[in-house]
C-alpha cells in the first residue's frame, strides 16, 4: 500500500488537510494489528521514505587582488658637470587591475527541474534490447515511532509522543521487460536492518516489532503490464493505459494531480500532488515526453528550494505548515530521481529533525533476466 491507496479511499468529498493527510499516511504505514503478515509486509515495502541525510551545502571562496605602486627615482646631479640638466622622468601608468570573475551562480530548483525535463526528452531515442529488463532496487528507510497508548497500535506513534524510535531498512525490487506489456517481476526481499535507534529500552521493543511484523521469505509478485493489478477498472499502475490519461502539459498535469488527490488548492494539497509526481516519476515507467512533464509541473508548485547540490546530484525540498517536508535528489547528468524522502514534524521528541520518517533511494540497471 502507498499513496496511490491513499488517494483511492479520499473520496471526491474528503477534506485534506495537514492533520488529516499526516494521520492517513501514519495508518497506511504503521497499523500493523490485524493484519496477515503478508499484508503487512506489502505496507511496509510500499511506504515511502528517504534514509537520514545530513545536507551539507558548499562553501564559497573569495579572491583578493592588490596593486603595489612604484615611486619614480630621484637623479641626483653630477658636481663636475658645467650644467646641470634636470632628467626628465616618465611614469608609466599603472595597468588597469584583471577584474574578478564573478562567481558562478547556483541554479535555481525550477533551473534543475527543467535540466532534468530535458534530459527526459533526450532519453526518447533510447531503446532497452528485446528480452532484457530494466531493473529498479529500492532500498527504503522507515522510521518507527513508538508510544505505549498511541491509537491503534503502539507503533501509530507520533515524534512528540514517541518514547522511543527506531530506523528500519529493507529493499525491494521492480523488473519492467523491454516489451512493456509481458510480466512485470516485483521482488520483496524479507531481510533488515535497524540503521538508528533512539530512546530506552530499543532492543525489546524491536523484537516485538519484528515477530509482529516481520516475514521469514521472499514475497515475488507476477503482473502482466504493469506493476500492480488494477483497482475497480482503474489501468494498471505502470501500463501504457495509466499513463495515456495524464495530460503532457505541466500545467494541466498539476492540475489533474490536484483533482487526483482530491482537491484543487491549499498546502496539504501541494504536498500530496509532489509526493504523487516523485512516485510517479520514482517508478521509472513513464514515456519520455511524459516524465519532462512531470518534472515541470514539479517545478510549478509554489516552495520549491534547492538544499543540497554538488557536482553529480542537486536536492531540492518542499516545506509545508506543521514541519512537513518532502525532498527529492536528481542526478543531473541522467535527470533520474535517485531518493527522496519525507518528515512529518519536528524534531521535538527522542528523534532529531534530521532524520526523515521516509526514505527511498533507487539504483537503476539493465539486466538479462527477471526472478
Amino acid at each position: 500500500m502507498d499513496v496511490w491507496d491513499l488517494v483511492r479511499d479520499l473520496g471526491d468529498d474528503a477534506e485534506l488537510d495537514d492533520d488529516a493527510l499526516r494521520a492517513a499516511e501514519r495508518t497506511l504505514r504503521y497499523a500493523i494489528d490485524g493484519e496477515t503478515a503478508r499484508k503487512r509486509r506489502l505496507r511496509w515495502a510500499l511506504g515511502g521514505g528517504i534514509g537520514a541525510a545530513v545536507l551539507t551545502g558548499a562553501a564559497a571562496t573569495a579572491v583578493a587582488l592588490s596593486m603595489t605602486n612604484s615611486t619614480a627615482p630621484v637623479v641626483q646631479p653630477d658636481p663636475d658637470a658645467g650644467v646641470v640638466e634636470t632628467p626628465v622622468v616618465t611614469v608609466e601608468p599603472a595597468p588597469d587591475p584583471t577584474p574578478t570573475p564573478a562567481a558562478p551562480t547556483a541554479p535555481t530548483a525550477q533551473e534543475v527541474l527543467e535540466g532534468a525535463a530535458a534530459l527526459a526528452v533526450e532519453s526518447a531515442g533510447s531503446v532497452m534490447a528485446e528480452g532484457r529488463y530494466l531493473r529498479i532496487e529500492h532500498t527504503i528507510a522507515q522510521l518507527v515511532l513508538y508510544a505505549p497508548d498511541a491509537p491503534a497500535s503502539p507503533y501509530n506513534a507520533n515524534r512528540e509522543s514517541a518514547t522511543a524510535a527506531w530506523v528500519s531498512t529493507g529493499t525491494w525490487v521492480q523488473y519492467i521487460p523491454s516489451e512493456r506489456s509481458g510480466e512485470w517481476v516485483r521482488v520483496f526481499e524479507p531481510e533488515h536492518e535497524i540503521a538508528a535507534r533512539f530512546g530506552a529500552a530499543t532492543d525489546q521493543l524491536i523484537a516485538e516489532w519484528d515477530q509482529k511484523s516481520g516475514v521469514d521469505e521472499q514475497i515475488v509478485q507476477r503482473v502482466q503490464g504493469g506493476i500492480v493489478e488494477s483497482y475497480e477498472g482503474e489501468p494498471t499502475l505502470g501500463s501504457d493505459a495509466y499513463y495515456a490519461q495524464m495530460p503532457q502539459d505541466p500545467a494541466a498535469l498539476l492540475e489533474w494531480n490536484r483533482q487526483r488527490v482530491g482537491a484543487s488548492e491549499g498546502t496539504a494539497v501541494d504536498a500530496a500532488v509532489v509526493i504523487v509526481l516523485i512516485q510517479d516519476l520514482e517508478l521509472n515507467a513513464a514515456p519520455p515526453a511524459l516524465r519532462a512533464a512531470m518534472f515541470r509541473a514539479l517545478a510549478l508548485v509554489p516552495g520549491a528550494e534547492i538544499v543540497a547540490a554538488d557536482q553529480a546530484t542537486s536536492t531540492i525540498a518542499y516545506t509545508y505548515p506543521g514541519d512537513r517536508r518532502e525532498m527529492l535528489t536528481i542526478d543531473t547528468a541522467t535527470g533520474l530521481v535517485t531518493s527522496r524522502s519525507t518528515t512529518l514534524g519536528a524534531g521535538v521528541g527522542v528523534v532529531p529533525g534530521s532524520v526523515p520518517d521516509f526514505t527511498y533511494r533507487t539504483t537503476i540497471s539493465v539486466v538479462d533476466e527477471a526472478p
